[in-house]
C-alpha cells in the first residue's frame, strides 16, 4: 500500500496487525524455517539492502548467501535469542564494508532476522550506561505523578523527541495525557483525552508483546515480505518485530496532526495496557537499535515504579475513605519495594567490589614490582591496603563527607611525637579550616597522604627525631582545596634517582582519579609539595553538618524561565537538566548538536543557554556569538579543567565544570543573570 493511497478507518479493527505481510523501509527482514538454516522469507528489499545486489534470496541457505563466517554468526544470534520470546539479541554484523545492527529472535516456529544501519558509535555499554541513568533518576520519584513526569523528561532527553508525553488509558479505554516534555515552541497536550480510535483494541495485543514500537517516516511506502509459497504457507506473525509495518490509519492520523515520526513505548501493568510513553517529532527519526533496547528495558522498569506507587496511591484512597487497607496488598506493595531496593543495592554493591578489587589487584601488582625484598613488599602492600580501608570506614561512618583533617590525624599518629633535649615535642602539624572530601576523592586523596606520610618516615623528615612535617590547608577563591606540605629539620634532600611507583601512584591519584595537580620541590632544607583538589569534591563542614556555599547562593534563580541546553553525552545532559529544572526552570530543550539547537532557535528564543563549548568535532562558538548579538544570557558547560580552549572574547563568560554541582551551577547562573 502507498502511503498516499486512501485509508477506511472502518478497516482499521480488522487489519492483521500482528502479521502485516510488510515491513517498514529503514531496515530489511530475513525469515528461516524451524531448521534456521534456509531462508524462507525475504523483504523485497533485502538483497539490495545487505549489498548482494539482485542475488535471489529465497530458499537459499545462510550459507550460500552469506558465506560461512557470517552465516556462523547469524546462527549464533538466533540461538542465543531462541529462548527470548519479546526483543532477541542484539550484535553488529559487517557485510563488506558497511556495519549491521542485527536483531534475532524465535517466534511461531520460524527465526527472524532483522537488519538495519548501524548509525555509527553507539556502543552497547553506552546504552547501558543511559538506561541506569534512567533508572536511577525515575527510582527517586514515589508518586504517579511524579514518575510521569520524570519519565517524560528522561525519554525526551535521552531520545532526542520534539514532544514526550505520557497518557493513561481510563475506563472508557480513552487515554489522558498526564505528563509531558516538549519543545518550547509547540503547543502543549497535556490533560487532553486521546479518541480510542487513536489506538483500536485490536491494535493494544502487540503492545502487550512488542512493548516498543517506532515508526521512522510516517509517509513511509511499506516493503513487502515475498515468500515463493505464499499461496500455501501461513503469514509471518511479527507480534514481536523492530520493523513491523504499522496500520496505515495509525500513520494518516500522525501526519494530519504534523507528526512525521514516532516511537511507542507500552507501559503495563498487572499484564494490561495502562498506559503508553509517546514520541513525536516534526521531521523522519529512527531511533538505533541499541538505543531502542535501553528504551524497552526502562519501559519495564516504569512499569514497575508505576505499579508500586499505584498500588499505594490506592491503599491511601482506601484508608482515607475509612475502609481497612487489604493487609495482603499491602505486604505485595512492601515487597515489590524491597525486591526492587535490594535489586538495586546489589548492583550498586557489585559495582563497589568490582572496583574495589581493580584497585587491590593494580596496588598490589605494583607494589610488588618495586619492592626490593619480600618483608618491603609485605610492609607498602599492608600500608596502603590499611589506607584504602581507613578511607572506606570514614566515607561508611561520614556518608559523603570525609573530612579531611580525619584522614591526616590517623596518618600522622604514628609519626607525631619523637624524643627531643627538652621532653617529648609534637612533630607533625595539621592547620586548616573542618573540609570533607566525596567519597571517590576521599579515597583517592588517602592513598597520596599516606604515600607522602610513608616517604615522610623512610627518607624524609620523619626519618629522624629532630624532624618536623607541618600540613596547612585552604579553600582558594574557586572553592578548591589547597594542601601544603612542608618538611623541616631532616636529612638533606635529594631527588630520586628513578620514579617509583608511589610518586607514580601520587601523580596518577590526583591528576586522573582527581582532576587536580600537584607539584612536588626537592629543596635542600625539606621536600614541598602542593596539593590542589578540585572544588567539586570538596565541602566544608561545621560541627556534624554540611555546610552550604553562601555566596552567590540564590533558591531558585531560573524560576520561570525557558533554558536550551546544548550537550552531546546523554547521561551529562540528563543530570544537567535535573539541576536545571531544580534551580527552579519552567522547561529546558536539551539538544546534542549545534545544528539541532539551531533549529530550534529559528522558532522560538530561550531565556537562557547552557553551552557545552566542546562538541566532538565542533565548537559551540558561533551559537554563543548569536546569544551575544540577541543579549540573551548564556554560560558554557566543559569537562576541561582550564578554559584556554574557549576563545578570548568569551573571557567575561562564566563556565559550569564538569561533573555538575548544584551550587556551582548555581552560582554561575546567579553571576550570568546578575540576580
Amino acid at each position: 500500500m502507498m502511503a498516499s493511497d486512501p485509508v477506511d478507518p472502518g478497516n482499521d479493527d480488522l487489519e492483521p496487525v500482528h502479521a502485516p505481510g510488510a515491513i517498514q523501509p529503514h531496515g530489511a527482514m530475513i525469515v528461516c524455517e524451524a531448521d534456521a538454516t534456509t531462508i524462507a522469507f525475504a523483504s523485497a528489499n533485502a538483497a539490495a539492502f545487505l549489498g548482494l545486489g539482485d542475488a535471489p534470496l529465497l530458499y537459499r541457505s545462510l550459507i550460500d548467501v552469506f558465506g560461512v563466517d557470517t552465516a556462523h554468526e547469524l546462527r549464533n544470534a538466533l540461538s542465543k535469542g531462541s529462548s527470548l520470546p519479546v526483543g532477541g539479541t542484539l550484535s553488529v554484523l559487517r557485510l563488506g564494508t558497511t556495519a549491521f545492527d542485527v536483531v534475532a529472535h524465535r517466534h511461531d516456529g520460524r527465526f527472524i532476522i532483522e537488519f538495519e544501519p548501524a548509525h555509527g558509535p553507539i556502543p552497547g555499554g553506552d546504552a547501558l550506561d543511559l538506561m541506569q541513568a534512567m533508572i536511577r533518576r525515575i527510582g527517586l520519584e514515589s508518586s504517579v505523578d511524579g514518575i510521569a513526569v520524570a519519565g517524560a523528561r528522561l525519554v525526551r532527553t535521552t531520545f532526542g523527541y520534539d514532544r514526550v508525553m505520557v497518557y493513561r488509558f481510563v475506563h472508557d479505554d480513552t487515554g489522558r495525557v498526564i505528563a509531558e516534555s516538549k519543545r518550547a515552541d509547540i503547543g502543549s497536550c497535556l490533560g487532553q483525552q486521546i479518541p480510542v480510535a487513536d489506538i483500536p483494541v485490536r491494535a493494544r495485543r502487540p503492545d502487550l508483546q512488542n512493548r516498543l514500537q517506532v515508526i521512522g517516516d510516517a509517509n513511509y511506502v511499506p516493503v513487502p515480505l515475498l515468500t515463493g509459497k505464499a499461496a500455501q504457507s501461513r503469514p509471518v506473525d511479527m507480534s514481536h518485530s523492530h520493523l513491523r509495518s504499522v496500520s496505515p490509519i495509525h500513520c494518516e492520523h500522525l501526519r494530519n496532526i504534523g507528526v512525521a515520526a514516532s516511537l511507542s513505548i507500552s507501559i503495563v501493568i498487572d499484564g494490561k495496557l495502562w498506559g503508553l510513553i509517546a514520541c513525536h517529532h516534526d521531521s523522519p527519526r529512527t531511533v538505533p537499535m541499541p538505543l531502542r533496547a535501553a528504551a524497552e528495558m526502562f519501559g519495564q522498569y516504569f512499569s514497575l515504579q508505576l505499579t508500586v506507587a499505584q498500588r499505594r496511591a490506592d491503599v491511601e484512597v482506601a484508608s482515607e475513605a475509612g475502609r481497612p487497607p487489604d493487609d495482603l496488598e499491602m505486604m505485595e506493595v512492601e515487597r515489590t519495594r524491597t525486591e526492587q531496593r535490594s535489586r538495586i543495592l546489589n548492583d550498586e554493591l557489585n559495582h563497589r567490589v568490582k572496583n574495589i578489587l581493580a584497585l587491590v589487584k593494580s596496588i598490589a601488582a605494583q607494589t610488588g614490582a618495586h619492592a626490593a625484598s619480600v618483608a618491603e613488599y609485605s610492609a607498602s602492600l599492608e600500608g596502603r591496603l590499611r589506607a584504602l580501608s581507613y578511607a572506606h570506614d570514614q566515607s561508611l561512618v561520614l556518608g559523603s563527607r570525609g573530612e579531611l583533617s580525619a584522614l591526616l590525624d590517623a596518618e600522622a599518629s604514628l609519626h607525631r611525637y619523637g624524643p627531643l633535649r627538652h621532653g617529648t615535642h609534637e612533630r607533625v602539624k595539621l592547620s586548616g579550616p573542618r573540609i570533607g572530601f566525596t567519597d571517590n576523592a576521599f579515597s583517592s586523596f588517602a592513598l597520596v597522604i599516606h604515600e607522602m606520610m610513608t616517604n615522610a618516615a623512610k627518607y624524609g623528615a620523619l626519618s629522624v627525631p629532630q624532624g618536623r612535617l607541618s600540613i596547612d590547608w585552604m579553600l582558594d577563591a574557586d572553592g578548591a582545596c589547597i594542601v601544603d606540605w612542608s618538611e623541616n629539620d631532616g636529612p638533606e634532600v635529594f631527588a630520586p634517582s628513578r620514579k617509583g611507583f608511589g610518586t607514580t601512584l601520587v601523580a596518577s591519584s590526583m591528576t586522573y582519579d582527581l582532576g587536580g595537580s600537584v607539584s612536588i620541590d626537592y629543596a635542600v632544607q625539606g621536600l614541598r609539595a602542593r596539593f590542589s583538589i578540585p572544588a567539586r569534591h570538596v565541602m566544608q563542614l561545621q560541627g556534624d553538618a554540611v555546610l552550604p556555599r553562601t555566596a552567590g547562593i540564590v533558591a531558585r534563580p531560573l524560576a520561570g524561565l525557558n533554558v536550551l541546553l546544548l550537550e552531546d553525552r546523554a547521561l551529562i545532559a540528563i543530570d544537567t537538566e535535573n539541576i536545571l529544572y531544580r534551580l527552579g526552570a519552567a522547561s529546558v530543550d536539551a539538544f546534542p548538536n549545534v545544528a539541532a539547537a539551531s533549529k530550534a532557535l529559528a522558532a522560538a528564543e530561550p531565556d537562557l543557554a547552557i553551552l557545552d563549548f566542546k562538541l566532538g568535532d565542533e565548537t559551540s562558538a558561533d551559537l554563543a556569538d548569536w546569544f551575544a548579538n540577541r543579549r540573551i544570557p548564556f554560560v558554557f558547560l566543559t569537562g576541561y579543567i582550564d578554559s584556554a580552549s574557549i576563545p578570548l572574547r568569551f573571557a567575561a563568560i562564566p563556565v559550569i565544570r564538569k561533573p555538575v554541582d548544584v551550587d556551582r551551577a548555581n552560582e554561575a547562573l546567579v553571576q550570568v543573570l546578575g540576580r
